[in-house]
């Protein structure tokens, strides 16, 4: 929306840049936006003659997620090397927990899939759970030792998301979890 304001003459725009349909109607899709993102569209209809008629300008802006007021948390089980070992517990009836755990510097952390906030990975797991970058224990085989985590880096920091669909189908919003692999 920020950008629409710095372009003087919209009709131009659109002609140099703008994406060309050639049906009577065209579906536009975004994916992977986070909750109360706003987007605008704008768009023009050009006849078989070549005029163009008004510009049509419009925002969008996706849902705020509500989340449940359970709270996940997930405690390291002593001192990760190459191998560590994270134990979750919430304080409500849990159906899925859904993880991630990767280097701090890991492009899914640092981009548009879990965003270097909290809110923006609460929101990419609540959102699409399937993710090929998730992983998921079902609450009743939840190891009770803890979950494995495999192919750390020792001295490299690592970040670990959590985060749990309940029982009555919603998900908490995610907790975060840092640490740095050392070695024994």
């Amino acid at each position: 929306p920020e950008m629409i304001t710095t372009i003087a003459d919209k009709q131009a725009y659109l002609l140099e840049n703008g994406a060309v349909v050639s049906t009577t109607s065209e579906t536009v899709q975004i994916a992977n936006l986070a909750p109360a993102t706003t987007r605008t569209l704008i768009a023009m209809a050009v006849d078989q003659y070549g005029c163009y008629g008004e510009v049509f300008q419009q925002d969008y802006t996706t849902k705020t997620y509500e989340y449940a007021a359970a709270t996940v948390k997930a405690e390291l089980q002593g001192t990760p090397a190459q191998t560590g070992i994270v134990k979750f517990s919430c304080d409500a009836e849990v159906d899925t927990y859904y993880y991630w755990y990767k280097a701090a510097d890991h492009f899914t952390w640092n981009d548009s899939y879990y965003g270097t906030t909290v809110e923006t990975a609460s929101a990419y797991i609540a959102l699409t759970p399937n993710s090929y970058y998730m992983k998921k224990v079902a609450a009743a085989d939840l190891p009770a030792e803890g979950v494995e985590m495999t192919g750390l880096t020792v001295g490299s920091p690592c970040n670990l998301v959590v985060a749990a669909k309940l029982t009555d189908g919603t998900y908490t919003k995610a907790t975060r979890l840092t640490f740095t692999p050392e070695m024994n």
